[in-house]
């Protein structure tokens, strides 16, 4: 009987803690030592089970490699989602600076084009008041031209009259000293 105990508590000790099957913990080592006992009768080494412990570390084995696949999967995903959230945050900010950029350009296409209005509106103007003031000019010069005809019209009238005076003073100041010279 000392025998059987070692060999269940043997059993008991070599079974592992951990359920690859169902993933969750096996009960633990304190069973009682009837239980560990049926167990260890109910398991008896053979060929059969040998294979089947094969077969359960070979699952056991693909079972990690799928879990560390899917693991390394989901960080892939979970990285690229990252990136993919990285390059959309970027893009957002580049759509922001190129929007700024395109409303400031637009900006100051408006004030130059408010300048470029006001300049030719003010130029205008300015021509306006030039051609008018150049007309005004112009007319005063045509009234001061006529002025200086009518004067010189005028004066050669008056030259004339002056000069037929002169000549009739003189033939009468030319006619009186003969006659003084006479007498």
């Amino acid at each position: 009987m000392a025998n059987s105990r070692f060999a269940a508590s043997r059993i008991a000790n070599t079974q592992p803690t951990y359920d690859f099957l169902t993933g969750a913990s096996s009960p633990s080592r304190a069973q009682p030592l009837q239980q560990s006992f049926r167990q260890s009768q109910a398991v008896r080494p053979d060929v059969n089970n040998e294979n089947l412990r094969a077969q359960i570390k070979a699952l056991q084995y693909e079972v990690e490699s799928l879990k560390q696949d899917r693991d390394f999967t989901n960080l892939q995903h979970e990285k690229d989602l990252r990136d993919a959230q990285m390059k959309a945050e970027a893009d957002f900010k580049r759509a922001q600076a190129s929007e700024s950029t395109q409303h400031v350009a637009s900006h100051k296409y408006e004030t130059l084009a408010r300048q470029l209005k006001e300049t030719q509106d003010s130029a205008t103007n300015q021509q306006q008041h030039l051609e008018k003031k150049v007309r005004a000019l112009q007319d005063e010069n045509r009234s001061l031209k006529e002025d200086v005809d009518e004067g010189q019209s005028e004066l050669s009238s008056l030259d004339r009259q002056y000069k037929h005076q002169l000549q009739e003073v003189e033939s009468k100041h030319s006619t009186l000293q003969k006659t003084l010279s006479r007498s």
